[in-house]
């Protein structure tokens, strides 16, 4: 369904004035002309007089166009024996008069026949005598004139070239165009014309034609866009407010978390638009939730290291960073079933060693570090 110019308008009335929306006309060039075809025929012409010894047909006019004319005669015997006769005369001038063609029985059976230009006396052209048996000469004359016509015929032709411009308000687009009409009759054109005509009122055509009267440029100047009507700025591709922008202020909004988390604008080529999360990725000691489980650097497994008193364990990762394990310091042995100097033997150089291994023991079955050594023996010197 078309919109029509004024309802265009009125929806184009919502747009800002930097908005330069399309408009198109459909546009036709027709070209006429005339077929010009000069033909030469033979249009032929009887006359008939009668006679009485002498006698004719006097100011013949051939008819507009006549070239030349061919004169062909026979003379009929009113009543009796006397035979007919018959003769021709070929390729006589036109000179733009008439014509008069005169009988006259001379005697003695001898006839004559005139071929005149103009009345008869006039300019003779052609005569004839004849001998033929006819003694009261003959009673009646009739010619017929072929007439050597240049005729001219004129027959409509035509051509069309179509196609379509498009352009914003206040544009101008052209577009070239070629309709040849085409000859039927073998003869020439003449009298071209060339009109341009369109589906858009609102678009002004014009038409310039090149010397060869079937071949030019058509152009169509779009109207100027109206005036913008002020309103509030939404989500829909146009300049609402007039301010020379599309869909500006309709903010943005967020997804997802930790390396997932994402950002997004509310409106996007004029269509609200989705917010859609990064994907994630394994947890790695870097301070950051990776697998965006709402936790950071989680289960990433702890370190242990030292002997004895100097036992110590700490996470792996803390603070975004991978950690080093340090053994806990040392403190001098003292009789109490502990490797404190964490030297690998437990209670070395106490007497009562034993007893304290063995109190530990029900306490704690877990033999400490050293146990296996000699307990409460002096070291060898």
């Amino acid at each position: 369904m078309k919109m029509s110019i004024s309802a265009s308008w009125a929806v184009a009335a919502l747009l800002a004035p930097a908005i330069a929306l399309a408009e198109s006309v459909n546009w036709t060039v027709a070209v006429s002309a005339q077929e010009k075809v000069v033909t030469r025929e033979f249009i032929s012409v009887d006359k008939t007089a009668a006679l009485s010894g002498s006698g004719g047909i006097q100011g013949y006019n051939p008819p507009a166009g006549t070239e030349r004319i061919d004169v062909a005669f026979l003379v009929l015997q009113a009543a009796g024996g006397c035979p007919n006769y018959g003769s021709s005369v070929y390729d006589i001038t036109h000179h733009g008069g008439y014509y008069s063609i005169w009988y006259t029985y001379l005697g003695s059976y001898i006839h004559k026949i005139q071929v005149f230009a103009g009345s008869v006396g006039g300019t003779l052209l052609y005569e004839s005598r004849f001998e033929m048996v006819c003694p009261n000469g003959y009673r009646q004359m009739t010619v017929t004139f072929d007439n050597l016509v240049a005729t001219t015929k004129v027959e409509p032709r035509s051509a069309t070239a179509a196609g379509t411009l498009t352009g914003g308000f206040g544009e101008t687009a052209s577009a070239e165009w070629t309709a040849l009409p085409q000859t039927t009759l073998g003869g020439t054109l003449e009298s071209f014309q060339a009109a341009v005509s369109g589906d858009n009122t609102g678009a002004a055509l014009s038409l310039s034609v090149n010397p060869d009267n079937v071949s030019g440029t058509v152009s169509a100047k779009f109207p100027d866009a109206p005036k913008c009507v002020p309103s509030l700025e939404v989500c829909d591709g146009v300049d609402n407010d007039c301010d020379g922008l599309i869909d500006e202020d309709q903010g943005g909004m967020t997804c997802g978390q930790g390396a997932c988390a994402n950002t997004a604008p509310s409106c996007v080529d004029g269509k609200a638009n989705a917010c859609v999360p990064l994907a994630p990725s394994a947890e790695v000691c870097d301070g950051v939730d990776n697998d965006c489980d709402g936790a950071v650097d989680e289960d990433l497994g702890t370190l242990s290291c030292g002997a004895g008193a100097c036992a110590n364990s700490v996470a792996a990762c803390a603070g975004g960073k991978p950690q080093a394990c340090a053994p806990l310091p040392a403190s001098p042995e003292t009789c109490d079933g502990v490797d404190n100097d964490c030297d690998g033997v437990v209670d070395n150089g106490c007497s009562k060693g034993i007893l304290k291994l063995i109190e530990r023991f029900f306490g704690d079955p877990t033999p400490p570090p050293g146990a296996a050594k000699k307990i409460g023996s002096k070291p060898k010197k």
